[in-house]
């Protein structure tokens, strides 16, 4: 199978992911999927309390935010807090972008029929496991500690909110899953890719190596919470 330059594998990425957008329906599935996973396995918790995904009202909505993520005690009407977020932008796009990547690599077709929704799949499973671990931190940040005292979770509780609302995290996993299962050095010709950089660096920053010399010898050694419906 011919390689294919990295400029060509870029304008098809450009286009997939493009064709995918357009696919109607994308947003209300992936809303209506994140909730019924969601609350299927944390509607119910060991320690009495529960999570809840449901649409916001016009009240809580934010921009294009289409979830809110509920926690709950047992017994209480009230939330404890609250989380607002846009699982269209959170899982959609990682998925469809890691679809782009895959579909563009070139590949042979009994391999594309594994590789393509195998890493969907798990990336798919890896989102519900970041709500189920993002909630767990703001559950336990939750508790009340004795005064005088550190909570573990209140110290994690920064740090669990800047991952959740960076697409780095989400995006990154997207590319090891892409380069796990697509195996993209098969199928790309980076060569394109040398030349441009020799020619913007410049012949003297980018020399090709010299070849060894005889009897020398070579050596080769990468969301805010919201408590009790207010905003932090």
């Amino acid at each position: 199978m011919p390689r294919k330059p990295v400029p060509t594998f870029l304008l098809h990425v450009a286009f997939f992911v493009t064709l995918i957008a357009f696919i109607p329906g994308t947003r209300e599935v992936t809303q209506h999927a994140v909730h019924a996973v969601g609350n299927a396995i944390l509607g119910s918790l060991s320690d009495g309390r529960s999570v809840r995904f449901e649409p916001p009202d016009a009240e809580t909505r934010r921009g294009r935010a289409d979830t809110n993520m509920l926690g709950r005690t047992k017994g209480m009407l009230k939330y404890d807090w609250r989380v607002t977020f846009s699982s269209y932008r959170r899982l959609f796009w990682p998925l469809a972008t890691l679809a782009a990547l895959i579909l563009a690599t070139p590949m042979p077709r009994r391999r594309l029929a594994w590789a393509l929704p195998v890493p969907l799949a798990v990336f798919f499973v890896f989102f519900i496991f970041e709500l189920v671990a993002f909630a767990t931190v703001v559950n336990g940040a939750r508790q009340p500690i004795p005064a005088g005292e550190s909570s573990l979770w209140r110290d994690l509780l920064p740090i669990a909110e800047a991952m959740f609302n960076s697409p780095i995290t989400n995006f990154s996993v997207t590319f090891l899953l892409w380069a796990a299962f697509a195996a993209p050095t098969r199928g790309l010709d980076t060569e394109s890719v040398e030349v441009m950089l020799r020619r913007l660096l410049g012949p003297g920053r980018a020399a090709p190596a010299q070849p060894a010399s005889e009897g020398s010898e070579l050596q080769s050694d990468v969301a805010s919470t919201d408590p009790e419906g207010s905003e932090r």
